[in-house]
């Protein structure tokens, strides 16, 4: 009665240990729904404005395999919330109607579930009670249900939930952790009853059962599940050994989020078995189904590590305890979660020379780039206002001022602006913006144009070249400057040719304007006042090495300090260091290079290797026949700058190369299959047309006055379209017909982004992401009229590809791809829209390039698989301090 103005409740649906569960419908937006009302003498201990203060941290929680929530409050004593009604049935339904999964389908089924926790427990929110029964099945996708409640019951209703006999966790799915009652509860908590949730999906029943709670917690805290593989030997040695993992008793056994475990599922992450498995005769060798239960060989084992430890305590009195080793302190930046990280196409990231403060490049969803400070000891990120467009932080060497370039206009310049905010001064006319400056104690600043190395003072009116290329010795390019100690000499990136292997370190020399090359692979270069030059290997590793200021000389061997830094394109490295050596560092969760395979995945997200060798590829483009798919090569991600177009066969799987200049990129069929059209490299603005047999040469096919980023063409008689960059920072959309290429005009021009377009298989339509709204989402317009753009995304969208029929068009979130339904006339409606699959952490997006493409079947995406595992969760920003005192301790390799 107190809700019948909002929701007519329709029948029970089902009750549970703390909730009676209703069909309602909602009147204003005339939908079924899901209405849960608390038990009352639960909601009497929890309290209503603490219990709703609770559940509020779970209403923003928004994941394609996340039930939301739409609506929570009080009616009188009695607390409710609501959620979408799903007309499919649990998990549980299904398990008690087969029993067992088939296992392709329980480790889809799984790794979705995963993707959901990981988002979950990175927004500091815990399930708590993860089970079949809340876990809902809708068009063969799951939806976990009851997200964070159990965590909100339990914070609002502390120890006072025990007095009404509420258990919160199931205890065949419950981790050790919770049946003991221990009061910190973290995300392996989770974790664990996923592992128990999968290992039903595949055994046929939970890892432990029993005839009552105590019995089956008993056993939870005594026993290892039985191995899967005796009763189930289909199941994959590394699925077992996973699932194995996640159930361990202690916490930090388990795997560390839901995405490694994810990634063990499917192979992708290599699984280390902590306990011998089963013997095929079934008996258990070092645990598998044996009891933990001390015989006398442990009773004695333990009885002498008490005389020991009695006996250490007596050795210790009266004497000086032993200095502790040098501890290397570590930490990460909390951003936002309405901030959006910059990209490391640039030196978008810095730490003032005090190591007390650090700049870096974000932007929020509805706004401009620009920069953001965080004070080492403060808890809270600020805009830097003034800072707006910024592409790159250089900071002052007393932190009051930062330099960055602004390319919002026709002439893109170096800018200045005081930490605190305020209003840019201009410092220096630059046409780079990638962050290639060092500003020195005197005033005077090291910067890159192009491929020369400049100097301006701060009160000099112009500046003044320094260094240009010297072809003669071969070197081609310089960059990246970095001030040594005095000011008399600077490192700097040397260029030596265009390949992967041709990037050096290399010293400056201010008396004489002369370049020693050293013995040195890398990128970037950067000097610590702990006596290390720091460099980024091409491997992508943060390297340190003994270096003498005074005679620039290598003194010792580098060390790898950090594996996985993130890297962009013209030798640009996501790292800096202050003077007492403090790191700072963007870390992408990569174990060197980002070395892929290619693989097709189907509308149910179940990856297929093509049996292809691996390499750093990405870009992928499938052939109008789907025989044959091109993508983009380079001999290491950090040196983008170099790549080539490749050609893959399907059938029988093989590779060949069609370019080999080192300056090839964005490849895209002719509708005939015989040739392709790709740009060159870095970007410009001649496209290049080459065919596909034997002997084929390269011819240019149109040259633009705009730099061509990505692009489709059409079917004979039809348009092609391309994004190409604007002087202002943005991109915009060219159309040209396939008959004259090289008269294209403007399409799509506002003062946002417009991108990777793709043209129907009509050539009626093309779909492409435009930033109108702040954000990225999928429009359709017309060619060649344009017209009226059709809305296709919601809640935003990247990376459209068109169905093989038409009416069908993909897109994806960062965390899953979506299909829309169309209907294509006159005008273009979407019918429907729904999630396929959440995207598999080992497959790999990209922001600017298209990530995937379609096989002509339409049942199955050709993708680029991870073929080395992460060895560490992704860092958005990581803080070192200290590590210097540890190296002489640590192994040392050769250059």
């Amino acid at each position: 009665a107190a809700l019948a103005d909002r929701y007519i409740i329709e029948r029970l649906i089902g009750e549970g240990g703390m909730a009676t569960v209703y069909l309602a419908r909602d009147v204003r937006h005339n939908r079924k729904v899901a209405l849960k009302v608390l038990r009352p003498d639960l909601g009497a201990v929890l309290g209503v404005d603490r219990s709703l203060a609770e559940i509020e941290v779970t209403a923003n929680l928004q994941h394609p395999n996340l039930l939301p929530l739409f609506d929570s409050g009080a009616a009188g004593e009695l607390l409710f919330y609501v959620m979408p009604y799903v007309p499919g049935e649990s998990l549980r339904a299904r398990l008690d109607r087969e029993k067992q999964l088939p296992v392709d389908e329980a480790v889809r089924l799984a790794t979705a579930i995963a993707g959901a926790l990981d988002y979950a427990h990175r927004q500091g929110v815990i399930h708590r009670d993860l089970k079949p029964e809340n876990v809902l099945l809708q068009e063969g996708q799951p939806l976990v249900a009851d997200f964070g409640i159990a965590l909100a019951v339990s914070k609002a209703g502390g120890a006072r939930v025990t007095q009404t006999g509420l258990s919160l966790g199931t205890p065949q799915y419950m981790s050790p952790e919770q049946a003991t009652g221990d009061r910190v509860i973290d995300a392996r908590a989770d974790i664990y009853s996923l592992g128990a949730l999968t290992y039903e999906m595949l055994a046929g029943e939970a890892p432990h059962t029993g005839t009552t709670a105590q019995a089956i917690i008993a056993r939870l805290l005594t026993e290892r599940p039985r191995a899967m593989r005796l009763a189930r030997p289909a199941v994959p040695e590394h699925v077992e050994a996973t699932v194995e993992r996640a159930l361990e008793k202690l916490p930090a056994d388990r795997w560390a989020s839901a995405r490694e475990f994810a990634e063990g599922l499917s192979g992708a992450r290599p699984v280390v078995r902590t306990t011998a498995a089963a013997g095929a005769d079934g008996t258990a060798h070092s645990g598998a189904g044996a009891r933990r239960g001390l015989g006398r060989r442990e009773l004695a084992a333990w009885g002498a590590v008490a005389a020991l430890a009695a006996t250490s305590a007596w050795l210790l009195v009266g004497r000086t305890p032993a200095e502790a080793p040098p501890r290397t302190v570590e930490f990460e930046i909390a951003k936002p979660d309405s901030m959006v990280l910059g990209g490391v196409s640039s030196a978008s990231i810095a730490i003032t020379p005090d190591g007390r403060t650090v700049v870096f490049q974000g932007a929020y969803p509805s706004g401009a780039r620009m920069l953001f400070v965080r004070s080492l000891g403060e808890r809270t990120v600020r805009p830097i206002a003034g800072s707006e467009g910024a592409t790159f932080a250089s900071v002052s060497p007393d932190g009051s001022e930062v330099l960055f370039a602004d390319l919002s206009g026709t002439n893109p310049k170096l800018v200045r602006l005081p930490t605190i905010g305020g209003t840019a001064r201009p410092f220096a006319a630059t046409g780079n913006g990638n962050g290639q400056v060092s500003w020195g104690v005197d005033g005077r600043v090291l910067f890159a144009i192009d491929a020369e190395i400049w100097i301006k003072g701060a009160n000099e009116a112009n500046a003044t070249r320094v260094l240009k290329p010297d072809t003669a010795h071969g070197l081609i390019r310089y960059g990246f400057p970095h001030w040594l100690p005095g000011q008399r000499a600077a490192l700097i990136s040397v260029w030596r040719g265009q390949g992967a292997d041709s990037l050096f370190i290399g010293v400056l020399s201010m008396d004489d304007r002369k370049v020693t090359v050293l013995d040195i692979l890398g990128r970037h270069p950067r000097y610590s006042g702990t006596g290390h030059l720091l460099y980024v290997s091409l491997e992508g590793s943060l390297m340190a090495v003994p270096f003498d200021a005074r005679s620039a000389r290598v003194t010792g061997s580098p060390v790898v300090l950090q594996a996985g830094v993130e890297v962009g394109g013209r030798g640009a490295a996501a790292y800096d260091v202050a003077r007492d050596g403090t790191l700072v560092m963007y870390v992408n969760g990569q174990s060197g290079d980002a070395i892929n395979k290619l693989a097709a995945v189907s509308r149910d997200g179940h990856v297929r290797d093509l049996g292809l060798p691996a390499g750093v590829y990405y870009r992928p483009r499938v052939s109008p026949a789907g025989a044959q798919v091109t993508f983009v090569e380079t001999q290491s991600r950090s040196n983008f700058d170099a790549s080539d177009v490749w050609r893959a066969e399907l059938s029988p799987p093989s590779l060949s190369r069609i370019t080999t200049s080192r300056r090839a990129e964005r490849p895209v069929f002719f509708r005939d299959g015989r040739r392709i059209l790709f740009s060159s490299n870095p970007q410009g603005p001649v496209a290049y047309e080459v065919g596909l047999e034997a002997g084929s040469v390269a011819r240019e096919r149109f040259r633009w006055s705009a730099n061509i980023a990505t692009g489709d063409l059409g079917p004979p008689g039809g348009y092609a379209v391309f994004a190409v960059y604007q002087q202002a920072g943005n991109t915009d959309l060219w159309i040209a017909h396939m008959d004259s290429l090289d008269h294209p005009r403007p399409f799509a021009a506002e003062a946002y982004d417009e991108g990777l377009p793709r043209v129907s298989p009509d050539g009626r339509h093309v779909a492409y992401y435009s930033t109108r709204t702040g954000k990225r989402e999928i429009y359709i317009r017309q060619l060649p009229s344009g017209g009226e753009e059709a809305h296709v995304s919601l809640g935003g969208g990247t990376d459209p590809v068109w169905g093989p029929n038409g009416r069908e068009l993909f897109y994806r979130t960062p965390d899953s791809l979506y299909v829309a339904d169309l209907d294509v006339g006159a005008r273009v409606t979407v019918r429907a829209r729904r999630a396929l699959f959440a995207i598999s952490p080992s497959l790999t997006v990209s922001a600017t390039n298209g990530s995937y493409d379609i096989l002509p079947s339409g049942r199955e995406f050709v993708w680029f698989a991870r073929a080395l595992a992460a060895t560490k969760d992704a860092s958005p920003i990581l803080v070192r301090m200290d590590w210097a005192r540890g190296l002489s301790s640590k192994r040392t390799e050769s250059p």
